[in-house]
């Protein structure tokens, strides 16, 4: 979802009061069972929200991109934190103070709008997930996290590529790599994805939302 831009401005006004910090890849920022110090806003780069299975799989339960700060769920509520929160890439974030985000969201009503807007949108998408978890269906399971990573992306044409790889897509989904792998293999006999070093290009959106209509 988009900002309004004088949401976005509002926002960045606020975090520019504070120092940047710049953090390489698989930097953890917030570790399980910690309470947040700090609120951090995404200037550039990407942070991943995730836990580790009784396996000893990670599973990635949210993707922050630039403009997102995060981690609200934990300063403004009681919640206890059960998730690694981890940098993919390089990233510049800007770090304020818990209680002072706190105090500027209440204050901001059309902050505060957006947030509630990007809230129950990212519910909706962890809603479509269970979803498919629940019918068992690996294939439904990996169309449907294709369609919601493609809906991130807020492209207008049909065909989007996804700047991302096979085994990260089986990190989102909760399978195996193998079975991600051989999902896939169907998805590109139908030439509906194509896959390169570039990462995966969904052929036809629409061809592929109508796949998870099946389900």
């Amino acid at each position: 979802m988009a900002d309004a831009p004088d949401v976005k401005h509002t926002v960045r006004q606020f975090f520019s009061q504070f120092p940047a910090r710049s953090f390489d890849a698989k930097h953890i920022l917030l570790h399980p069972h910690k309470r947040p110090d700090y609120c951090y806003y995404i200037e550039h780069g990407e942070v991943r929200q995730y836990f580790i299975d009784p396996k000893g799989n990670e599973v990635v339960v949210n993707i922050f991109k630039p403009s997102a700060f995060l981690p609200m769920s934990y300063i403004l509520t009681t919640a206890e934190n059960t998730f690694f929160f981890e940098t993919t890439v390089p990233t510049k974030l800007q770090a304020a103070p818990a209680d002072d985000i706190a105090d500027f969201i209440k204050t901001n009503p059309a902050v505060m709008f957006d947030l509630l807007q990007r809230v129950f949108s990212g519910l909706n998408g962890v809603l479509g997930r269970l979803v498919h978890v629940m019918s068992s269906n690996a294939f439904s399971i990996l169309v449907n996290e294709l369609i919601t990573q493609a809906h991130r992306q807020h492209a207008d044409s049909d065909t989007i590529l996804l700047p991302i790889k096979e085994y990260q897509i089986a990190t989102y989904c909760g399978l195996t790599k193998e079975t991600v792998s051989r999902e896939m293999q169907k998805l590109k006999k139908q030439n509906l994805v194509s896959v390169s070093s570039e990462g995966i290009t969904i052929q036809s959106l629409k061809k592929l939302e109508d796949q998870l209509e099946q389900f």
